[in-house]
């Protein structure tokens, strides 16, 4: 499995908001945390990979061009799991993800025996009878990464998918999308705000400034000092802690170096 992203551009209405974005090959069993600050353009690219925007530039998904891919084709290749999900639909968990499991509109055999295995997997299994709109913000979160996963997509597409959960949850979400993405060969680009979670978690990171990539690579050769200090405006350290893991520690916000007015 592989997913290519070169030169990448996209915006809205005539107002660009990526300029020119390549990513490293993103393969199998990979977990990449894509990091910026608000409006760097995170969301954007996500929905540019998800083929929910048009865009210039390549994208490639096992050597095939985006473009070519119909949408039942990229469907069944990639999921894609935005902020958040909409409300006023009337159906439990269980049904909510058979939905989704059943997007192509074929049922099989094992369809509930699949979603259950991964609410089990989630922690969520208790909420299956339950209606969506009853659920909590961190519980509908996890029904949204249920029915992303239910489908076993090559690409895993998940916008701030930790933003509404407890730290038990974190914690375990980002274990299970670990180890699915070893085991089912699968590509997970992530985005989060906690550094540190993608320092002890991911195996690569993407940093995002003003719609362009400012460093990608391995966490701790991306997420360093000085590209924190371009990235956020912030002073940090980063540090080694417990189990060969790094931690960022921020110590304070850097003072803004006014523009100069040219005369």
């Amino acid at each position: 499995m592989s997913l290519d992203v070169r030169n990448l551009s996209a915006g809205y209405r005539g107002r660009p908001v990526l300029r020119g974005v390549s990513l490293p090959r993103l393969g199998g069993g990979s977990l990449t945390a894509l990091l910026g600050p608000n409006g760097s353009g995170k969301s954007t690219l996500l929905k540019a990979l998800a083929g929910l925007l048009g865009y210039q530039g390549q994208i490639e998904l096992e050597g095939v061009d985006l473009r070519r891919l119909g949408l039942a084709q990229r469907m069944a290749r990639m999921a894609y799991l935005p902020q958040a999900l909409p409300r006023g639909v009337h159906l439990r968990v269980l049904e909510a993800v058979l939905t989704a499991l059943r997007a192509d509109g074929v049922a099989r055999s094992d369809d509930l025996e699949r979603v259950e295995a991964v609410l089990r997997r989630l922690g969520c299994e208790t909420l299956a009878l339950q209606h969506l709109d009853a659920l909590s913000g961190g519980q509908r979160q996890l029904v949204g990464l249920a029915q992303a996963l239910v489908r076993e997509p090559r690409v895993l597409l998940l916008d701030e998918p930790l933003s509404a959960l407890d730290l038990r949850h974190q914690l375990r979400t980002m274990e299970l999308l670990a180890s699915l993405a070893v085991e089912r060969d699968m590509a997970v680009l992530i985005v989060l705000h906690d550094l540190n979670v993608a320092m002890r978690h991911c195996t690569g990171a993407v940093l995002l400034q003003e719609g362009q990539t400012v460093a990608a690579g391995a966490p701790a050769d991306a997420i360093t000092p000085a590209n924190l200090a371009r990235v956020y405006g912030v002073q940090a350290r980063v540090e080694a802690c417990s189990k060969g893991h790094f931690q960022v520690q921020v110590d304070c916000e850097l003072p803004q170096v006014p523009c100069s007015t040219p005369v």
